[in-house]
């Protein structure tokens, strides 16, 4: 699920459902990165645990495509976090 802000445009709906096939599929690094910092803004701790219950629900319900997105939203969400802590002063 991602978080719609001003002049962006989600390629999920609320559900993680792609809104369309085509733009799942061809979904771009700058969409995986984007949807990643929203589910981290909106979940905060829980958002990996968040993204990881969306990916079981696809996979269970045989959405490929939509699963193999998750997956990589998955993974940006954990970068984002390993940066954050690299840069956080203490």
């Amino acid at each position: 699920m991602t978080i719609v802000k001003a002049g962006s445009a989600s390629m999920m709906d609320p559900q993680g459902t792609c809104r369309t096939q085509s733009i799942c599929t061809m979904a771009d690094d700058h969409e995986i990165w984007q949807s990643a910092q929203e589910m981290l803004d909106r979940y905060g701790d829980k958002a990996l645990r968040e993204i990881t219950k969306r990916i079981q629900e696809l996979d269970q319900a045989g959405k490929t495509e939509a699963c193999l997105t998750w997956r990589k939203i998955l993974e940006a969400a954990k970068a984002l976090i390993g940066a954050g802590k690299r840069h956080k002063k203490h």
